[in-house]
């Protein structure tokens, strides 16, 4: 078995979680971002809310589907 080592991980995938992980990104860092559910965006994706677009990189590239 592999072993994985991050410098952070990041546990919660909504906005504050995502926001948390790109910072750490940008500094360098070996990032992990750990969601229990099946897509990003804690509740502005997945409460009740019925528009919804996918998240994207800023450079017209699609992360998520």
């Amino acid at each position: 078995m592999k072993t994985l080592e991050y410098d952070i991980a990041i546990v919660g995938g909504g906005f504050a979680g995502i926001s948390a992980a790109l910072s750490a990104a940008k500094e360098k860092k070996n990032v992990v971002l750990i969601e229990s559910l099946f897509s990003l965006g804690g509740l502005a994706t997945n409460g009740l809310i019925s528009f919804y677009l996918p998240l994207c990189d800023g450079r017209d590239r699609q992360l998520m589907y």
